[in-house]
């Protein structure tokens, strides 16, 4: 999905008057977030490391922290 297709997608969910500059920091989380999901999805959720050991999927914690991010833009801003 594009940038500017994205963004209109969060504002399409935003309270009217949400500024532009939330409504693009949203769309960036969610960008972020989606990113992470898909890479999680194809490598799966454990991957090797440089010693092959298993361990979680580095992308598990970027996708976290791009939903708690997303989460707490959106809480004012978000219709309900």
């Amino acid at each position: 999905m594009s940038e500017t297709n994205l963004v209109e997608e969060v504002r399409a969910q935003c309270v009217p008057g949400t500024p532009a500059a939330l409504v693009e920091s949203m769309a960036s989380q969610l960008r972020v977030m989606r990113e992470a999901r898909r890479l999680i999805e194809t490598d799966g959720v454990m991957v090797r490391d440089g010693k092959q050991n298993p361990v979680e999927h580095p992308c598990l914690a970027v996708e976290r922290a791009a939903q708690k991010a997303l989460s707490e833009l959106m809480r004012q801003w978000v219709k309900r």
